[in-house]
């Protein structure tokens, strides 16, 4: 993890664990922590509404975007920005991706793992997960880059 993403996740983490708060992160950027070959934008964090109030009474003066209902094409939820030394943190709750045309709400909060990296404990989505979301909101590219990760650790394991 780059010097600028650590103290990003220092300052959200501690914060965050220290009140008990439920997050994970999901997208790109949990996906680079696990080692794909992948270049985020941004770090994407999904909370519950107790966490969005608390991001928003605690980190204050880090928001970027104040948190309000976002309406995308493939997906909605409550959305706000924060920023730490230069980098974009999407804070999302209630997160729901559109498949087949039917809403449905992602479940990032339900399939948490743990992984480490330096020193600090960091709640990811499963690879799963997000590779079952990849495959309904149809990123073939993503899809394939997380198949052949998988592919890759399981030859691992053997």
């Amino acid at each position: 993890m780059e010097t600028f993403n650590l103290n990003a996740f220092k300052a959200i983490q501690k914060k965050l664990v220290n009140n008990n708060i439920t997050w994970v992160i999901i997208g790109s950027y949990g996906l680079m922590l696990r080692g794909l070959s992948i270049k985020p934008k941004d770090i994407d964090i999904l909370t519950d509404m107790h966490g969005i109030n608390f991001f928003n009474d605690n980190f204050n003066h880090n928001i970027k975007k104040n948190f309000s209902y976002s309406y995308l094409k493939n997906s909605r939820s409550l959305y706000g920005e924060l920023g730490f030394w230069g980098i974009t943190v999407e804070i999302m709750a209630e997160l729901e991706n559109k498949f087949h045309n039917k809403w449905e709400l992602h479940e990032g909060l339900s399939h948490i793992t743990q992984i480490q990296s330096n020193s600090i404990n960091i709640p990811v989505v499963s690879v799963d997960y997000e590779l079952y979301i990849n495959k309904n909101l149809k990123r073939y590219e993503r899809v394939k880059q997380i198949e052949s990760f998988i592919d890759s650790k399981a030859i691992q394991v053997v």
